[in-house]
């Protein structure tokens, strides 16, 4: 069972079917290993997007302090493929360099948002600092959640919260360089507005605090209804 991942990498959450065939030599204290390690049909929870990364097929190929990676999965209805390399020592990871591709993967994030994508990212780092680049398409894209905007909402919201959530390490230690475009016109669909608009963004910073800056152009014909007042959008960015 995948599951017994779990005593190596706690809160894992991966089940499925785990094959092993590995040889070690060295010491205790120093394991060289050699081998593989291969899921199959697995099933894993990105609890950060709450969807399922399913039918899992993946390889990992050991040799001395090296480990090469090879997968693919089912993911929002689209497929999702990683390769890439691991360099351990002691059994503990050193550095890695990991390609990641996506197409036609469909997204809810945030939940009002739904989002058909492609991605080309490279993830690389040591654990401890991590660095993700690439380049997000935007095949296809939805807003549709109804809002009532006063100025007692937007003054409650800028105070400060009175307590902070615990964040997550890794979320701090992963900068990102990332470009975000749309191949088709995204939709706004609900009470405030119905527009279509393109994107071309950078996203930086780091996962835990992101930074975003670029243009959105905002199509003819589209229409924003504010107080009862209509407006007509002859163009906008």
């Amino acid at each position: 069972d995948a599951a017994l991942l779990a005593l190596e990498i706690p809160d894992l959450g991966l089940n499925g079917r785990l094959a092993l065939d590995i040889h070690a030599r060295g010491t205790v204290d120093a394991p060289a290993l050699s081998g593989t390690v291969h899921v199959e049909n697995a099933r894993y929870r990105v609890t950060s997007l709450s969807q399922f990364l399913d039918d899992i097929d993946a390889t990992v190929t050991l040799k001395d302090n090296r480990a090469d990676l090879d997968l693919r999965a089912k993911f929002g209805g689209g497929e999702v493929f990683a390769s890439g390399s691991l360099r351990l020592e002691h059994a503990a990871l050193q550095d890695y360099r990991v390609s990641l591709q996506a197409r036609r993967v469909s997204l809810r994030y945030p939940e009002d948002l739904r989002l058909l994508v492609d991605a080309d990212l490279v993830a690389s780092g040591n654990g401890t600092k991590n660095d993700v680049r690439g380049e997000v398409t935007l095949l296809r894209g939805t807003y549709s959640k109804d809002f009532e905007v006063t100025l007692s909402d937007l003054v409650s919201r800028s105070r400060p919260a009175g307590a902070i959530a615990a964040r997550e390490a890794w979320k701090d230690q992963t900068s990102l360089e990332v470009r975000v475009v749309s191949s088709a016109a995204l939709e706004v669909r609900n009470n405030l507005a119905r527009l279509t608009a393109t994107v071309d963004l950078l996203v930086r910073g780091t996962v835990a605090d992101p930074s975003v800056t670029g243009q959105i152009t905002m199509d003819e014909g589209g229409r924003i209804t504010f107080r009862d007042v209509q407006y007509d959008i002859d163009s906008g960015t």
